[in-house]
């Protein structure tokens, strides 16, 4: 490819395979390697299509199990994690400050109900994710298979105790933040990020006083419930 010769090695790591290119993948459009066929939209000729390279890395990667048809598009330099939790997938893509246009396509297989976690909204019902990521930027999605429930966090007090229930109806892998203030100030010993299933409870200490703010936030579209105790 340009002034290098392209080379992949492909060994495989117990029920796993590894798959090493000492080019960038962008140099050969995925739907070329997959389909043998020029993509128009590139602006090529289709003589430059022939060449065996294309057919052996089209060869390279099936072998592998990769279909390029349903792969990723990633920007140059980025790089790019998926693992599952409690029946929850999450997605991360980052990229360094390049020359790239940060053009970016997550193919997701199936159609999941789309959460942007650092931003705190719903992208709705899709299937794939397109976007553009700014140089340096970073976004986390996280995957869910129906919409979250109706937001039903309660906040209460037990004599000096305060008790948080972020749920039984949420699904078991989604993500609340607890934040605690006494007086106007987070007490970050106290607040925390947990699941629902379990109720949560925060001692103020022996002798509690002022104003306590205990403030409940779902993390995938920041519905937040608050609630304020005063102590003597």
């Amino acid at each position: 490819s340009r002034e290098i010769a392209p080379a992949a090695i492909l060994n495989p790591y117990g029920k796993g395979k590894a798959l090493y290119l000492n080019f960038l993948l962008d140099e050969y459009h995925p739907f070329t390697i997959a389909t043998g066929k020029p993509d128009k939209t590139e602006g090529r000729n289709d003589g430059e299509f022939d060449h065996p390279v294309i057919q052996g890395m089209r060869d390279i990667f099936q072998a592998a199990g990769i279909n390029l048809t349903d792969a990723h598009k990633l920007p140059c330099g980025s790089n790019y994690a998926a693992y599952e939790h409690k029946g929850i997938r999450y997605l991360f893509l980052s990229r360094r400050k390049n020359w790239s246009r940060g053009q970016y396509t997550l193919r997701l297989n199936r159609t999941f109900h789309v959460y942007d976690l650092l931003r705190g909204k719903s992208l709705g019902s899709c299937d794939q994710i397109s976007s553009v990521l700014e140089p340096a930027g970073v976004r986390v999605y996280a995957l869910h298979h129906k919409p979250l429930p109706q937001f039903s966090a309660e906040i209460q007090r037990k004599g000096r105790i305060m008790v948080i229930d972020c749920g039984a109806a949420e699904h078991p892998g989604t993500l609340f933040r607890i934040k605690v203030c006494c007086n106007g100030r987070e007490l970050r010993k106290l607040s925390r990020t947990v699941t629902p299933g379990e109720l949560v409870e925060i001692d103020p200490g022996l002798e509690p006083s002022g104003e306590w703010e205990i403030s409940v936030t779902r993390i995938a579209d920041r519905q937040t419930r608050i609630r304020i105790f005063r102590y003597q």
